[in-house]
């Protein structure tokens, strides 16, 4: 019962290229809405109903049960201490009933979700509008940047983010003419509050090779002079196989190329012992949400950041002679990184605009030790610290291609379907883990399942 009910509740799966959603709840709770009962789920459901809801609840049912005792009273405190907790922050405002109160959206809001219900791809919402709040189907919620971007270009970038409507308030007279004067958009839903315009370019599958975009977020716009392809940043380069990746895009300079080089052959990052620290005043890879962190955690989500605010330093074991590149995020108070072998150093400044920098600081022989350090007093933030064997000749690997497909909650709005053999032994995984579950339940309580069986019915 907990395995289906928790299946029901939330689940995505992806099958041979195509993501199916059996989110059973919500349906559910919209045909409640309609009805009285709605105004008085708020007695018995928490904020929201979730495997964190469901484990202890039928944790406990089985211990009770297994005692053969009365169920509903221990059952019943559950519900009441889920409540309560779930509900504090009503609890503590003073606001609990009109907190659990249900709201009915505008019925221009509910005319707008019924014409997206089917897209295929994302939604990009530009519009500030609270009425939303990420609940329109498929709404996608791009880094600020990207957004910046996207109000400025044409449907081909937004393909490459699986974006396939845009919707827009009646009265953005801005966004409605440029969108209007564009051939990639045609205007396919309009009830006097809300424009819907459909990206002409939109694919809903992509197959090509991954490419990397250096320079972000401002190598944005050069998607647009190219036709759909699969894009992320470069800074995500290490979560993805190097035999997917075609290149990379505004490749400039020569940090840039040595670290593109060096992942196509398979050369890892440096690897250090970081600290895990409440705040970052030594090299860091715990992260702290302040006012300089979380704008940079945002536009960049997913990077495999190291944070430092203060001068520090910290060694790795390397031996040979390497060129040297360095992967950080330039921001208008960083410092000062160095590599040195103990001997002499290697520096760079990471004080600049906010952008994804690889920077080649030049040729070093170890010894023994490579040391990191940093001089500074603001966060700064570090990616990667990468060593390339100095005349050596790298290969490349073969490059293939991949399948992506959109996903709202993706940071690119896509995710890659590898392979349909892939896709087949996620489900077969599933199904197994689900079958080695029941037969482990079943083994538990074989002695006692009839007799059980026959004391709930009696109750």
């Amino acid at each position: 019962m907990y395995l289906l009910i928790s299946f029901a509740i939330s689940s995505t799966v992806s099958v041979l290229g195509h993501t199916f959603i059996l989110d059973f709840i919500y349906p559910i709770l919209g045909f409640l809405a309609q009805t009285v009962v709605y105004n008085y789920l708020w007695i018995f459901l928490p904020t929201y109903l979730s495997e964190m809801v469901l484990a202890p609840l039928f944790l406990l049912f089985s211990i009770v049960a297994s005692n053969l005792r009365n169920v509903a009273i221990p059952i019943l405190v559950l519900v009441i201490v889920g409540q309560l907790i779930f509900s504090m922050p009503a609890i503590i405002s003073g606001n609990y009933f009109n907190w659990y109160n249900p709201v009915t959206p505008p019925r221009s809001v509910l005319e707008l979700a019924d014409f997206l219900k089917n897209a295929s791809g994302n939604v990009l919402v530009l519009t500030k509008s609270s009425i939303f709040c990420n609940v329109l189907p498929k709404e996608y919620n791009p880094p600020v940047n990207l957004l910046l971007n996207c109000t400025k270009c044409d449907g081909v970038i937004l393909t490459d983010f699986g974006i396939e409507y845009v919707v827009i308030n009646s009265n953005k007279t801005y966004y409605k003419n440029y969108l209007e004067s564009q051939h990639d958009f045609r205007l396919v839903f309009n009830n006097s509050k809300f424009l819907v315009f459909y990206n002409e370019n939109y694919t809903y599958k992509i197959n090509s090779p991954i490419y990397l975009l250096f320079n972000y977020p401002y190598s944005i716009r050069s998607l647009a002079n190219m036709s759909s392809i699969n894009v992320v940043p470069a800074y995500a380069m290490y979560t993805i196989n190097p035999k997917y990746v075609g290149g990379g895009i505004c490749v400039k300079t020569k940090g840039e190329e040595l670290a593109l080089e060096a992942f196509k052959d398979c050369v890892k990052p440096v690897s250090f012992k970081f600290e895990h620290l409440a705040s970052p005043s030594n090299f860091t890879n715990s992260i702290s949400i302040t006012t300089y962190t979380i704008g940079i955690l945002n536009e960049f989500s997913g990077a495999p950041f190291v944070l430092v605010c203060s001068p520090s330093h910290i060694s790795a074991n390397v031996v040979g002679n390497y060129s040297v590149v360095l992967g950080y995020i330039s921001y208008p108070y960083g410092g000062v990184f160095k590599i040195g072998n103990g001997s002499y150093n290697l520096t760079v400044n990471s004080k600049f605009k906010v952008a994804q920098n690889f920077t080649f600081l030049g040729n070093m022989k170890f010894s023994g030790k490579l040391y990191l350090y940093y001089c500074g007093h603001h966060v700064s933030f570090l990616l990667y610290v990468l060593l390339i064997p100095v005349n050596e000749t790298l290969k490349e690997v073969e490059t293939v291609n991949v399948t992506s497909i959109p996903c709202s909650t993706a940071f690119f709005g896509r995710v890659y379907v590898i392979s349909n053999q892939r896709a087949n032994l996620n489900v077969i995984y599933t199904l197994i883990n689900a079958f080695t579950d029941l037969a482990v339940f079943l083994f538990l309580v074989h002695k006692k399942l009839f007799l059980l069986i026959k004391v709930l019915v009696k109750h």
